[in-house]
């Protein structure tokens, strides 16, 4: 049986990123595609983050840095 060595994430919002970053940790390179042909730069105002996804950021080691970035509430 072969390794998984490559991923296609699907997305490129917050998870997007998050996996692919959490798959090169676990030696997988992943491609991540995004349907919008530009960032959304300007858009939105606040960014919530759920206790899981904080732990997704904890795997890749960003945790405390968004942390640092605002308010957290537990």
């Amino acid at each position: 049986m072969s390794k998984v060595k490559t991923a296609l994430v699907i997305g490129s919002g917050i998870a997007g990123p998050v996996t692919a970053l959490a798959l090169a940790k676990a030696g997988i390179q992943a491609t991540v595609y995004e349907a919008h042909p530009q960032a959304a730069d300007g858009v939105g105002a606040i960014l919530s983050l759920a206790p899981n996804g904080l732990d997704a950021l904890q795997v890749i080691e960003a945790d405390k840095v968004v942390q640092a970035l605002g308010p957290v509430r537990s």
